[in-house]
């Protein structure tokens, strides 16, 4: 089995029993590796020990129940391993800076320094969105005409991982500081290339002048991307514990979109679809369009 498919597995298997009080050598019997395999995979593949990434995935799972339930901060703790209600509560202020009864009542979203973390509440974020537990998101949409562009490729997914799951490796390949050196950036993100085959493929990269000075692009895949008609949804700036609401509310509403109201097509053929998520201007999505050629009936 592939590293990648270990992690994958094992990840899989801590989400679906993250409440029988599993342990590390329960993740590792279900694998069937030893502790001390387990240990040097994940740190070789992740950057922390399975018992990091059980012990925040716990505290990950109190922060959504402590936001869409409203179970007794006592149950919460229990379920999520810990012994009483106080050592819950001095663990959840040490990682999140707040109390859980102090962010249960409050609007602030959880802020935390570490990438993991984060991570894991965007994973979370989605399960919540499928399970709707988290309502719509409000999403801006409007058109626009872009000039033609270049989309600096730094790494495609070749290894089809999920979008998180790949933005993290991203993350930990460098392949971000790499994209954040370049001056003169348009857009950072994801580009859905569904125009190479036919098939779609996740690549990150950055938007940039058609006129950009190729020699500071020697390691990247350069794509020119035509002037293109975008249909753009953005949400603005929202708490990460809704990231997975944002997203689905963003595809909901593309899917609803009515082209014909302005003459627009999707031309999914000529163009990627971008994404881009910032803490100025929140998550936004760019959709590439044409316009509906009239036809002459003689």
């Amino acid at each position: 089995m592939q590293y990648n498919k270990i992690i994958e597995t094992a990840k899989n298997y801590v989400y679906e029993n993250i409440e029988l009080g599993i342990s590390v050598k329960d993740i590792a019997h279900h694998l069937s590796y030893s502790v001390k395999q387990l240990n040097r995979i994940f740190i070789m593949m992740t950057g922390i020990t399975p018992s990091e990434y059980l012990r925040w995935t716990r505290l990950i799972k109190a922060v959504f129940e402590l936001k869409y339930s409203k179970k007794p901060i006592i149950e919460i703790a229990l379920k999520c391993g810990y012994e009483s209600q106080e050592g819950f509560t001095r663990t959840f202020k040490d990682i999140f800076g707040v109390t859980p009864g102090d962010y249960r009542v409050s609007d602030k979203s959880i802020k935390v320094d570490n990438w993991h973390i984060n991570t894991m509440l965007h994973q979370m974020s989605h399960e919540t969105a499928i399970k709707g537990l988290c309502g719509e998101q409000n999403v801006d949409s409007w058109v626009v005409n872009k000039p033609a562009r270049i989309w600096a490729i730094a790494r495609r997914n070749h290894e089809n991982l999920e979008p998180n799951d790949f933005y993290g490796l991203c993350a930990r390949e460098g392949v971000m500081d790499k994209t954040g050196v370049l001056p003169g950036v348009l857009i950072e993100g994801g580009a859905i290339l569904t125009m190479e085959h036919g098939k779609n493929q996740l690549c990150f990269g950055v938007e940039l002048s058609i006129d950009y000075p190729a020699e500071m692009l020697n390691e990247f895949e350069i794509l020119n991307i035509p002037e293109m008609i975008y249909v753009v949804f953005n949400c603005p700036p929202y708490a990460k514990e809704a990231h997975g609401s944002v997203i689905k509310s963003i595809w909901n509403i593309q899917q609803e979109y009515n082209l014909e109201e302005h003459s627009l097509e999707w031309n999914y053929s000529e163009a990627p679809i971008i994404e881009s998520d910032s803490a100025e201007f929140g998550y936004t999505m760019w959709f590439p369009a044409k316009k509906i050629l009239e036809k002459n009936y003689e």
